[in-house]
């Protein structure tokens, strides 16, 4: 489409929304309009499944009642705009700024919305079943009677969101990091950024020798973290995700790592005593090099000289862990994986 015929759609659109004669509807479907400035566009009903926004400035755009299906925002800058009632099942919105804008009412079924900035967002009644909104910013948002079904909010930012009139059965999300303060929960969703990127996006998390008490954490994302010397008793980290973590020296006596991922993890000289295992995976992971592909190295996790006095291993995977100078005193094996370990089940 040449940028005369761009501008002709448009002319026509703003007919057809006000009814006049020669108005005649904008399809877009399929046009890559990528990186184009387009401050306050109205293409309110056009049909545009497939069209390409990325990387676009498109503050106070209005696409309400548009068919976004399957729309490219990647990138794109559109804070304050309206995207009521629109169409955007499949689209993706990955690291878009669409602060304070209008989602309310809108179909984002499968939608990917992974590291955006959606602050202050309305998505009062909004349709995100199975959406993608991972690291994403959510601060201040409005998510009464959304249906977030299946959602992935894994490392997301939730301070000052009410989540108690969204429908969340079966999502993907950490309860108690909303209740953390938004200085914290910010560095969780900068460190998932820059977990899913490798290292491009965002900032790692170093909370070493980091006193969070008696805290829930339960689905948290603190893969390839630095937690050494931290202190995290009786906390609760059921089914989270610890790849690669490094807890060297840490306290995590009487916790609670049931079905937790701890692939590769180190956990030397960790206070583990009375701490939950059952069905956690402790197994080896695969190295990925700075271009996100395999190494062909695996790193095993280290329980080296941990103290697992009392601990439950029940039906725990260990594979290849390294056990040298750990206290088993007392601790729970039933069912636990032991190849490689010099344990026997």
């Amino acid at each position: 489409m040449t940028p005369k015929q761009f501008v002709d759609t448009l002319r026509r659109h703003e007919r057809y929304l006000r009814g006049l004669v020669g108005g005649v509807r904008a399809n877009l479907q399929g046009v890559n309009l990528s990186g184009l400035r387009l401050p306050r566009i109205n293409l309110e009903q056009a049909i545009l499944s497939d069209a390409n926004f990325s990387e676009c400035l498109l503050p106070g755009a209005n696409f309400s009642f548009a068919d976004l299906s399957g729309a490219k925002f990647n990138g794109a800058k559109s804070p304050g705009s309206n995207f009521t009632r629109a169409e955007l099942r499949q689209s993706s919105l990955r690291h878009a700024d669409m602060a304070a804008t209008n989602f309310s009412e809108t179909t984002m079924n499968g939608a990917d919305l992974h590291g955006g900035d959606f602050a202050r967002a309305d998505f009062q009644s909004a349709k995100l079943s199975n959406a993608n909104l991972s690291a994403a910013n959510l601060q201040g948002a409005n998510v009464n009677d959304a249906r977030l079904t299946g959602a992935n909010l894994r490392g997301a930012m939730l301070a000052d969101v009410d989540l108690s009139r969204a429908d969340l059965r079966d999502a993907i999300i950490s309860y108690g990091t909303t209740h953390l303060s938004s200085e914290l929960q910010m560095l969780l969703r900068d460190h998932a950024l820059w977990v899913d990127s490798n290292g491009k996006r965002g900032e790692r998390a170093v909370l070493r020798g980091v006193d969070f008490g008696d805290t829930d954490l339960s689905g948290v994302y603190l893969s390839g973290a630095d937690l050494q010397n931290c202190t995290l008793p009786n906390t609760k980290f059921s089914d989270a995700v610890f790849v690669l973590t490094d807890f060297k020296g840490a306290n995590l006596s009487g916790s609670d790592f049931r079905r937790a991922d701890l692939s590769g993890a180190d956990l030397t000289e960790a206070n583990l005593s009375n701490t939950k295992f059952h069905r956690a995976r402790l197994t080896p992971v695969s190295i990925r090099g700075s271009d996100g592909e395999p190494t062909g190295a695996k790193r095993s996790v280290s329980l080296q000289n941990a103290n697992l006095a009392k601990a439950n291993l029940r039906e725990a995977n260990l594979t290849d862990a390294n056990l040298d100078g750990a206290n088993l005193t007392d601790a729970e094996l039933t069912g636990a994986k032991l190849a490689g370990t010099g344990l026997r089940s």
